[in-house]
């Protein structure tokens, strides 16, 4: 997993245009992630209290084992 931060504004400095548009594409995709999780976590309460970190695609095999399974009940 790679984690893509947001470029950020240096004091008594403005940043260029392409990296203000590359911020504006990456909270789009960061708020469109934010609102999935929230479905899942209302549609699965099994997700709800789950407080675990992804770490490896192990975990997120496992997790998604989960979720399948919850949709099955």
């Amino acid at each position: 997993m790679v984690m893509v931060p947001a470029f950020k504004k240096s004091p008594n400095a403005t940043l260029s245009e392409e990296r203000k548009y590359f911020n504006t594409k990456l909270a789009k995709v960061w708020i469109k992630s934010e609102h999935c999780i929230g479905l899942v976590k209302a549609r699965f309460q099994l997700v709800r209290e789950l407080r675990w970190a992804i770490s490896s695609k192990r975990d997120l095999a496992v997790l998604l084992q989960m979720i399948m399974c919850a949709h099955l009940i």
